[in-house]
Formats: C-alpha cells, structure tokens, sequence
C-alpha cells in the first residue's frame, strides 16, 4: 500500500499518502516531543524537590528519556530525530575529538596500554587498562588551560557515562622528591581553586621511592567514582 501509517497522530486512523510525507514527519516529531518534554519537566520537578530537601544536586537520568525513541516502531523512528542520544553514540562522539598531546622525549621508555597508545610510566599503564577494561571513555594528557596554571596535560581526561561528567585523573609518581612534592602541592591547590574538587571533579594518585600504586586501589578508586 503506498501510505504512512499515522494512527498516534490522527485517532481516527487516517492514512496519508506519500506526498503527504513531510507532515506525516512533523506530526511524529511533534507527539516525540511532547511525550520527552513531559517526562523532563517530571523529572525537573522531582530533582527541584530533591535539592530542596537535602540541599544538594542529584544527577539526572535520562535512561527513561532514551526508551521513548527505542520503543518506536522503525517506520516512526525514520520519521524522528531523537533529542536524547544513546551512551554509546555520546561516547563515540566525545572520543572522536582531535587534539595534540605531549611529546615523548628521545630515549624515553616505550611503554603500550591495552588500548595501544604509548604512556609514560607502569602506574599510567595500570590506570589506562584498568578504565579500558571497565568500559570508561577516556582520553589521554588531553590539553586544558587552568588559571594559575596555564595550558597542561592531565594524565587522564575521563567520561562517567551515568551522568556524562567529565573528570580528570592526575597521578603523582615521585612523591619522595621535594622539589616534585611541592609543586604537586601547589598544583593541586591551584586545581582546588579552580572548582575541582578531589573525588567529584578529579582523582589524584600517588606514588613514592617506597611505594608504588596498586591494581586493587584503582580498582576501588574506579568503582566508587564512576559507579561502575
């Protein structure tokens, strides 16, 4: 039959003919809309309460905004252009961004994550595999500017899926040097003073001459954070 089906649209059950195609489109689009727009304003109205009654922010979650289009059938999902992108589509679009890290000095020991990619010593390569493992997007010594810092590298630049917040991840490897000591200091609290807070906004590990980071801590330190 050379027709849309349309019945959400019209009760009655009309059907429209192909030519009719662009506002069988707009009527699809349109009751999407709708149906996304009254569940966000649910859910606004719910974390409005929520931060009323406890005084703080609660992550938003669309997973129920994402079923609306995934439950469409395939002729209405052609009609659509959903408004709520799926995590892996985030993901893939949020890896895909082009940027120019560090340089690796002439001599420098070539050390490879699971992923492929060179890092700088065995506490970055544990660090890598182990968010490589645990599916968590990630992009290494990404560039950023920070005032009071100026353009720097973080280790790592991480995505928590749950609520799509970036959070960086620094690891300090030479905490027995004085000299190394106090700047990561200063770093961190120049971080600090920049709104990033350590457990919400950035990780920070640690390393000296007598001890060494540990898979088990990651481990930890990756599940408590990014919920996984």
């Amino acid at each position: 039959m050379d027709s849309l089906e349309t019945r959400s649209a019209y009760p009655n059950g009309k059907y429209l003919r192909k030519s009719d195609s662009e506002l069988a489109e707009k009527l699809a689009q349109r009751s999407y809309d709708e149906r996304l727009l009254a569940e966000v304003e649910k859910q606004l109205k719910n974390i409005q309460y929520t931060i009323k009654k406890c005084e703080r922010k609660e992550i938003v979650k669309v997973e129920e905004l994402r079923t609306f289009y995934e439950k469409m059938s395939p002729v209405r999902k052609k009609l659509v252009n959903p408004r709520v992108i799926s995590d892996e589509e985030y993901a893939t679009h949020w890896l895909a961004k082009s940027y120019a890290g560090k340089e690796f000095v002439e001599g420098q020991a070539e050390l490879y994550t699971e992923r492929g990619e060179r890092v700088r010593s065995k506490s970055e390569k544990i660090i890598a595999d182990m968010l490589y493992r645990k599916n968590i997007p990630y992009r290494y010594e990404d560039p950023v500017t920070i005032k009071g810092l100026g353009k720097i590298y973080p280790d790592f630049t991480c995505l928590r899926l749950l609520d799509r917040k970036v959070i960086m991840w620094e690891h300090f490897g030479m905490m027995t040097d004085s000299e190394y000591c106090k700047k990561t200091m200063r770093k961190i609290d120049t971080y600090t003073k920049n709104g990033f807070i350590q457990g919400k906004d950035i990780i920070y590990t640690f390393e000296s001459e007598g001890y060494s980071l540990n898979t088990m801590s990651v481990e930890l330190l990756v599940k408590e954070i990014f919920n996984i």
